[in-house]
């Protein structure tokens, strides 16, 4: 039977996304708490791993090192409340009020 190398779930648990850590064990089998990967970015939340939905919550939910990738967009400040706005602009995930798309 070949040895093969384990990568730790440390919290198996609670997280149990099929990612683990960097953790690792030499096994012929894996022993509970381990899968043969290290790819999850956060193993103690099973939202955050590398099939993760980015959600805009300042974390990298899809461990590719990028917090909010893709939710950004571009608003500019509206001073007079016409609906039309000039620079500076923001990058948010979210309108805010004083702001505006165009």
């Amino acid at each position: 039977m070949t040895r093969q190398l384990f990568k730790s779930q440390k919290n198996a648990v609670s997280d149990g996304d099929g990612f683990g850590s960097t953790s690792s064990v030499l096994a012929c089998n894996p022993p509970a708490g381990y899968v043969s990967n290290d790819y999850d970015c956060d193993d103690e939340n099973i939202n955050i791993n590398p099939n993760g939905i980015e959600v805009c919550n300042a974390l990298d939910d899809d461990c590719d090192n990028l917090a909010d990738d893709g939710l950004f967009n571009s608003y500019f400040t509206d001073g007079d409340g016409d609906g039309y706005g000039t620079e500076p602009s923001v990058e948010s995930c979210s309108q805010t009020d004083g702001f505006t798309t165009n």
